[in-house]
This record gives structure tokens, C-alpha cells and sequence, in this order.
């Protein structure tokens, strides 16, 4: 299990795929972003939103790929991943840690790890609305100091 010592919860700023999705060197996974409570997916031009609602005990945590998660796991270098006409959304109840003592082959550390053989529940609500913008009374949650 992993503790955290200080957690600041709180409404942060928009993102865009463009931004939080990082092309690294080797093409993996990038832009998760952790603790969700709730996000809504929208698009700079306007029309349909999607909202993401955490609805049991444990946050979430999210990705959005302008690709498939195939693309990425199958691309050798930034310039193989195609150009999509859509967006992979990456939801995740927990994730592992990403090295052990060393970044070159080490395994990860046992209280980083996500043992196999336990039962996990976690959940979540996929809202589709016709309009990027949600009025503020229709959030079933309040974020604290506002």
C-alpha cells in the first residue's frame, strides 16, 4: 500500500492532449495524471462532452492518448506513432511504481508493487453531454474553498 504524506486536493487547470501526452524517445505511456475525483473531456472546437466521474472509495487515474494503446506498445520511435482521428481515454484504479533502485533493468520495489491474486473494486461514471460546458450545481461533489 502506498502512504502519502501530504495530498492537495483541489481544481486544477485544463490540460490538452497535445501538452500532457509526451513523445518520448521510446514511445510508452505518458500524461497520467492521478487522484481524479472527476474530469470532463472536451473539445476546443466545441460540441459533445464527456465526463468522468469517480463513484466509489478510490480515485482514478487518467490518460488520453491521440492514439491506440496499441500504436504506442508497438511504435519503435516517436515518428511510428500515425496520426489518429481519435482519442484513447486510459482509465486506471491503481498503477504500478516505474523502477527499482535503478532505471536500467531493476524491479521494482515490493511497496510499489501491485500484488496479483487480491481482489481490487474500484468505479466510475462516463457521462456523454451535448454541451462542453457543465453548469456548477450539476456536480455531485464540492471542491473544498469554493
Amino acid at each position: 500500500m502506498i502512504v502519502r504524506v501530504s495530498i492537495r486536493e483541489g481544481f486544477f487547470r485544463k490540460a490538452s492532449v497535445a501538452t500532457a501526452f509526451y513523445r518520448y524517445t521510446d514511445p510508452q505511456e505518458a500524461g497520467n495524471r492521478s487522484d481524479i475525483r472527476w474530469a470532463t473531456l472536451t473539445s476546443p472546437v466545441g460540441g459533445a462532452a464527456l465526463r468522468v466521474d469517480a463513484t466509489g472509495m478510490h480515485l482514478l487515474g487518467m490518460s488520453v492518448y491521440p492514439c491506440a494503446a496499441a500504436d504506442i506498445t508497438l511504435a519503435m520511435h516517436p515518428g511510428d506513432l500515425p496520426k489518429r482521428d481519435f482519442y484513447t481515454l486510459n482509465l486506471d484504479h491503481l498503477q504500478s511504481g516505474v523502477a527499482g533502485k535503478n532505471s536500467w533493468g531493476a524491479l521494482v520495489l515490493p511497496k510499489y508493487q501491485i500484488p496479483s491474486g487480491k481482489v481490487y473494486k474500484w468505479s466510475f461514471l462516463l457521462t456523454p453531454t451535448d454541451s462542453p460546458v457543465v453548469k456548477k450545481a450539476a456536480f455531485p461533489r464540492t471542491i473544498p474553498g469554493q
